[in-house]
């Protein structure tokens, strides 16, 4: 076992409204992270 680690560090960006975004990360880990995105919780 291993714990999750992210090979590519996350950085905070600013975008305006209507902006379109891109969220991506490399994590790796065993077993194999599963990676999740949401918005307000």
């Amino acid at each position: 076992m291993c714990a999750p680690n992210f090979t590519i560090k996350l950085q905070d960006i600013t975008i305006n409204d209507g902006d379109q975004l891109l969220l991506s990360c490399t994590v790796e880990g065993d077993p194999e992270p599963q990676v999740t995105w949401s918005k307000n919780g």
